[in-house]
């Protein structure tokens, strides 16, 4: 169960990607005595990546919590936002 990455990766996890996949691309076509020089940007979208990578699918606290709320019945979810998501999920059919 997935909360809260709706839609597959964030904006910044795709930029990331997109951009590691440019330096890959980008060392791959240099050979012999050429050398590559990455710029800062480069090295900080990979450090973002990296932290992306490292960070758990699930959030097990907020799973647990909302657990604990429906096993003791307070779990409620306001009528309005039941109706305006699933009206976003049939829209784009």
């Amino acid at each position: 169960m997935r909360i809260g990455m709706e839609g597959g990766p964030s904006p910044i996890q795709s930029m990331a990607l997109a951009r590691a996949s440019q330096v890959r691309q980008a060392f791959a076509r240099v050979s012999g005595g050429d050398a590559l020089e990455v710029s800062a940007r480069a090295r900080q979208i990979e450090t973002v990546r990296t932290a992306i990578q490292g960070l758990p699918e699930v959030r097990e606290d907020r799973v647990a919590g909302l657990r604990a709320q429906i096993a003791s019945d307070h779990y409620q979810v306001p009528a309005i936002k039941v109706a305006t998501s699933m009206l976003k999920e049939f829209s784009t059919c």
